[in-house]
């Protein structure tokens, strides 16, 4: 286990927890395995993770890129964890996001605040149209 991480960046709007794992083997395995990585919530707010997007990811050794996996969550006396069944050995490394939108504001839409430019607009097209039909039919007068 190590805190450096041993491969290329994460992807894109992940960020790792401060663990990455090199599980190897000389045996054969046969089956699935079950990899458990347990976190705190210090790891995760040093590394700005929102603890619904934590997954597992294995490097991937011939795209040369972290791949996500199949991650349950799960807490037990020990504390809070993430593991993944797997069939071979790799490197490993949990990861997520912040769940934050980066820059502005999200909040509830005002629908009235939406709708009424497009009104306004709307509006003001049929006065002009009024009116253009209303000064063609005085001049055919």
């Amino acid at each position: 286990m190590s805190t450096v991480n041993p491969h290329g960046p994460p992807p894109e709007g992940t960020s790792p927890l401060p663990v990455f794992i090199s599980a190897s083997t000389t045996a054969t395995l046969v089956g699935d395995a079950t990899l458990r990585i347990y976190y705190t919530k210090e790891d995760l707010s040093t590394a700005d993770v929102d603890k619904d997007t934590l997954r597992i990811f294995r490097w991937d050794e011939t795209e040369l890129r972290w791949e996500p996996l199949q991650t349950t969550h799960g807490s037990d006396e020990r504390g809070d964890y993430v593991e993944v069944k797997v069939t071979g050995f790799s490197d490993f490394a949990p990861m997520g996001s912040s769940g934050n939108p980066v820059g502005g504001y999200v909040g509830p839409v005002d629908k009235l605040s939406v709708i009424a430019p497009c009104l306004a607009l709307a509006a003001l097209v049929a006065a002009a149209a009024l009116t253009i039909l209303t000064a063609s039919r005085t001049r055919r007068q």
